[in-house]
């Protein structure tokens, strides 16, 4: 399959060994498109790994391209990013805040979650100590049924990363209300998410859901083991 890497400035140069542009043979085939902005890699030959360097707008990319069984289509790259200058926090306000992750590095870990088996090995440090589980618990409530699917967890980041199905078992369309995380049949957990359904599922309609939990309500981290028994409840 191709893939299209996307910069936000003409390319000037794209080179490496066992990078081919057709002429020779090598292991990864890389071309130019019409928009100067945008390459195409693809590979040539089974487990093909090269690394390619590639020029743009005074800019260097470093790339390892490796041969994948669910490879991306298209990557793009932002343009340069001023960032203002550091603020100098507190140890107090860190003990405060308990280690608790922004909005945008949940974000950031749901996309890690979704896509760990191709990241863990190319972003080491962002899954030290992860575990993920697998699961099939359905729980009927009303009028609708969960289904858990799979929890992903980052304890280094107090986050763990929830999926679920909610299906509509009634007979007219309805709104689904905010989910819980419901441990050992004891402690339930609020799942505040902006990724669940909004609108109202149609009878018989199913929506897949992801939810975060980052602790408890007062803000102190959860600490729950994968190992529990776990549901998802209205």
């Amino acid at each position: 399959m191709q893939t299209l890497l996307f910069f936000p400035e003409p390319v000037a140069m794209a080179t490496g060994e066992g990078v081919t542009s057709g002429a020779k043979d090598g292991q990864v085939y890389v071309q130019p498109a019409e928009d100067e902005r945008v390459l195409i890699v693809k590979p040539l030959k089974a487990e093909a790994e090269v690394l390619m360097h590639v020029l743009v707008g005074g800019e260097a990319y470093v790339f390892r391209l490796k041969e994948s069984n669910r490879p991306a289509s298209v990557v793009k790259f932002a343009g340069k990013v001023k960032f203002s200058p550091a603020r100098e926090v507190s140890r107090a306000h860190l003990e405060k805040s308990e280690g608790i992750p922004s909005e945008e590095r949940q974000l950031q870990l749901v996309r890690f979650a979704q896509n760990a088996e191709v990241l863990k090995e190319q972003l080491p440090e962002d899954f030290k100590n992860y575990d993920s589980r697998n699961f099939n618990k359905v729980h009927h409530g009303g009028s609708f049924s969960t289904q858990l699917l799979h929890i992903a967890r980052f304890p280094n980041e107090r986050t763990m990363v929830v999926f679920g199905l909610v299906t509509n078992t009634s007979n007219r369309a309805r709104r689904p209300t905010p989910l819980f995380l419901e441990v050992g049949g004891v402690r339930r957990y609020a799942l505040p998410s902006q990724y669940l359904v909004q609108d109202s599922l149609k009878p018989g309609e199913e929506h897949r859901c992801i939810m975060i939990l980052t602790g408890e309500e007062d803000q102190r981290p959860a600490n729950l083991s994968l190992e529990n028994d776990f549901k998802l409840v209205f």
